[in-house]
C-alpha cells in the first residue's frame, strides 16, 4: 500500500535503511508522504520534471494541479471505503449514515477517513475536530472537497 501511494504521487525508492515498523499507523504514513513531498519540491530538480516512474503528460507538468470537483471526490471517497469495507459500491449513497445505516464502526470510520486524507494528501487535522459531525459519506467528501480548496488556496497564495 505504501508503495500504491508513493508510486501515486511519483516518491522515488526508499533508501535501503528505510524501516517500514516505524511508520505503523496511516498518520505517520501521511506525514512521511507529505515530507517526502516536500523534499522533491525543495530539489535541484525544476518542479515540472517528471519522475522516471510515473511520466505526465505535457499539458499535466506545466499547469499547477487542479482541485478534484466535488462529483469527483465523493466517488473516490465512495471507492476507497467501498474498496476497504469490501462493500459495493451502491451502498454508499450520499445520505447513508455510515455507523447507523451501515454498521461501520466509529474505528474504522477514522481508519477509512485517514485513507481518504492520505489519498488527498491532507494534513493532520485539529485535535478539535469531531468524528461524529461526519455521519455520512456526503458530509465527509464535503469535509474533503473543503480542506483540498484550503489547501490549493494555501499554495496560489504562497
Amino acid at each position: 500500500l505504501l508503495s500504491r501511494a508513493s508510486t501515486h504521487y511519483g516518491l522515488p525508492a526508499r533508501s535501503s535503511d528505510f524501516r517500514l515498523g516505524d511508520y505503523e499507523t496511516l498518520d505517520k504514513i501521511a506525514d512521511l508522504i507529505e515530507e517526502e513531498l516536500r523534499s522533491l519540491a525543495g530539489s535541484t530538480e525544476p518542479a515540472d520534471a517528471p519522475h522516471p516512474a510515473v511520466a505526465a503528460p505535457e499539458a499535466a507538468r506545466t499547469a499547477a494541479p487542479a482541485q478534484p470537483d466535488r462529483a469527483e471526490v465523493f466517488a473516490t471517497v465512495r471507492a476507497l471505503y467501498a474498496e476497504a469495507l469490501e462493500y459495493p459500491e451502491e451502498v454508499f449513497t450520499p445520505e447513508a449514515l455510515l455507523e447507523a445505516e451501515l454498521g461501520v464502526d466509529s474505528v474504522k470510520q477514522v481508519e477509512l477517513l485517514s485513507r481518504a486524507s492520505t489519498h488527498y494528501g491532507l494534513p493532520a487535522r485539529s485535535s478539535d475536530f469531531r468524528l461524529g459531525d461526519y455521519e455520512t459519506l456526503d458530509k465527509i467528501a464535503d469535509l474533503i472537497d473543503d480542506e483540498l480548496g484550503r489547501l490549493q488556496l494555501e499554495s496560489t497564495s504562497a
